[in-house]
């Protein structure tokens, strides 16, 4: 076993113990070490700094266990800090969060300061979301788009409008899943994501899902 600590952006751990029947109990020691200032910049994809971009950071313990750390913005030159680190300790990633750039997880090299991200144009899947067998639009429903082949590629959410439209614009260069917590989509498959706005996703809903597809109005 090994027992680890965590405060705000600092993280120790204790050394590893072994429990048996003869030794059921053991005493651990945790202490925070020192902690240290990460410094870095975004960038577009033109170059050009970005400024009040979120970032979604976390921390990640070599045995295992990843932590989702507080949100930060980047300042009027697209630069950010983040204080009391442990970098010797597991790793430390940044998600940047802004339209029209890829969404990707970036590993902060705390050897290369000030470290310097450049964003990629995102990629766009749109279109519509409607029931199986109606054709009805689904208003209000949750949709999630992964591509489970690249790790650096989190998980994105949109939700359908009063028509059951959804769009993307933060893609990656991939090939996507769409996930339902209401229903399940017909064909399952995946989808590349080429530009394509004119998508139509049929959802088999579930029994107990409370959406309420909407037929179209009578032109």
């Amino acid at each position: 076993y090994q027992v680890h600590g965590w405060r705000e952006n600092s993280f120790c751990v204790s050394k590893p113990v072994t429990l048996t029947d003869a030794n059921p109990d053991a005493e651990v020691e945790l202490q925070f070490p020192p902690g240290r200032t990460f410094a870095g910049v975004v960038l577009n994809a033109d170059g050009k700094p970005l400024c009040d971009a979120g970032l979604k950071t976390s921390f990640e313990l070599p045995a295992g266990g990843s932590f989702q750390l507080k949100s930060l913005f980047t300042d009027e030159n697209g630069r950010f800090q983040i204080e009391n680190t442990t970098p010797e300790l597991g790793k430390y990633s940044v998600e940047v969060d802004t339209p029209g750039a890829m969404t990707e997880w970036v590993k902060l090299d705390f050897g290369s300061q000030p470290q310097t991200i450049r964003l990629k144009r995102g990629r766009t899947l749109a279109g519509r979301v409607v029931q199986a067998g109606t054709g009805y639009a689904i208003p209000g429903t949750e949709v999630r788009a992964a591509d489970p082949e690249h790790f650096q590629l989190p998980m994105l959410t949109a939700r359908t409008d009063a028509d059951g439209r959804f769009q993307f614009t933060t893609l990656g260069d991939g090939n996507y899943t769409f996930y339902f917590g209401d229903g399940q989509l017909l064909p399952d498959k995946k989808y590349r994501a080429d530009g394509n706005t004119n998508l139509v996703l049929a959802l088999k809903l579930y029994q107990w899902s409370k959406v309420k597809p909407k037929a179209r109005q009578a032109d």
